[in-house]
């Protein structure tokens, strides 16, 4: 009776073996270029609630909220949280969905970035150039941290700004997201 509850046993242990070697070789956790400047990078979360107007994509009362993520020269960042690329499994599924591609890429918030996050800025310079980006329609504030990364290891502090209904999700420094508006209304 043993050797059979062995068999049985060895007969699915096999290929959940197999399936853990071959999952990481088909879906390897993406190495981003280090940037190449002199700076350590800083990055953080804000948002901005602007009371003199109202969100125009909703129904509701709101008023406009939009989220930010900065980059900047850091210092102290030894020991620090490293920040993930995409840090919301919700949103990369929404990403997946909107796009109409199986939902495949929860492996992306396992990428790390070099940016350490919520340090203090650097204070070998009294004042720092500053950038601010806008991306593309239908993506997310940290679709290029590659360059992002690289511009605040030279000396900038780059803003790269959310578009709440716009992007197909905005992460807000508690978490909580806002979606694209296809999303809301062909759910």
């Amino acid at each position: 009776m043993s050797s059979v509850i062995k068999g049985i046993g060895l007969i699915f242990l096999i290929p959940l073996a197999v399936l853990s070697i071959a999952l990481p070789l088909l879906f390897p956790v993406v190495q981003l270029p280090a940037p190449i400047g002199s700076y350590s990078v800083g990055s953080t979360h804000m948002s901005f609630m602007d009371l003199s107007r109202e969100e125009i994509f909703t129904q509701t009362s709101d008023n406009r909220n939009v989220t930010v993520q900065i980059w900047y020269p850091a210092s102290n960042t030894e020991g620090k949280q490293v920040a993930r690329w995409i840090s919301s499994r919700e949103a990369i599924g929404l990403f997946s969905k909107y796009r109409n591609l199986p939902d495949l890429f929860g492996h992306f918030t396992l990428v790390k970035t070099h940016s350490t996050l919520n340090v203090d800025v650097c204070e070998a310079e009294e004042q720092y150039p500053v950038i601010l980006f806008s991306g593309g329609g239908a993506m997310f504030n940290g679709q290029n941290v590659i360059q992002m990364e690289e511009l605040a290891s030279r000396g900038y502090i780059v803003f790269a700004v959310g578009h709440p209904y716009e992007d197909f999700a905005c992460i807000y420094p508690d978490h909580h997201l806002k979606l694209f508006l296809f999303l809301l209304y062909f759910d």
